[in-house]
C-alpha cells in the first residue's frame, strides 16, 4: 500500500513537474517526500547487494561510476564491511537544501555495526527529473552538532 501512495505520489509529481516545468514552485513538501523516496530505496538495494536497483536513480552523468566493479569496491567492500547494513534514517531538517536545480538531503542514519552515520545525498534536476549526483556515508559528531 504504501509501495502505491509512492508511485501516485511519483506520478503526480511528474505530471506537475512537466505541465509547470518545475520552476512554477511544486511544494517543498511533495519535493520533499519524493526525494526521502528515493533515497529508501536506493538504501534498501545497498543492503541487498544489488548495483542495479541501487543506481536505478543515479544521474546519467554519474555512467562512469554506476557499474558493478565500483558498488562492490565503494559499497559493498568498503561501507558495508565498516558500517553493516542500513537500519533506519532521519531527516536533518537544518542541513537540507530543497533548491529546485540541487536539492541535498542529510540525515542522521542508523547501521548494524555503527550507531551514528551522517548520510548525504546529493541530487541534480535532468530533464525534469531528479537524479542523485552523490551519496556519501560519513562519519559524525552529536546529533546537536547538526541541528544548528
Amino acid at each position: 500500500m504504501k509501495l502505491f501512495f509512492y508511485l501516485g505520489l511519483v506520478v503526480f509529481l511528474i505530471s506537475t513537474v512537466s505541465v509547470c516545468n518545475l520552476k512554477a514552485e511544486v511544494s517543498k513538501e511533495l519535493l520533499l517526500e519524493y526525494l526521502d523516496f528515493l533515497v529508501s530505496e536506493t538504501l534498501d538495494a545497498y543492503n541487498a547487494d544489488n548495483y542495479i536497483k541501487f543506481y536505478k536513480y543515479f544521474a546519467p552523468t554519474m555512467d562512469s561510476i554506476t557499474t558493478v566493479e565500483y558498488f562492490n569496491v565503494i559499497y559493498r567492500d568498503r561501507y558495508k564491511k565498516t558500517l553493516g547494513y542500513f537500519e533506519t534514517k532521519e531527516l536533518v531538517p537544518a542541513r537540507i537544501s530543497l533548491d529546485y536545480d540541487f536539492p541535498v538531503l542529510f540525515y542522521l542514519a542508523k547501521f548494524s555495526k555503527r550507531e551514528e552515520v551522517l548520510i548525504a545525498v546529493y541530487f541534480k534536476r535532468e530533464e525534469d527529473k531528479y537524479k542523485i549526483t552523490d551519496l556519501r556515508f560519513e562519519k559524525t559528531y552529536k546529533f546537536e552538532h547538526y541541528q544548528k
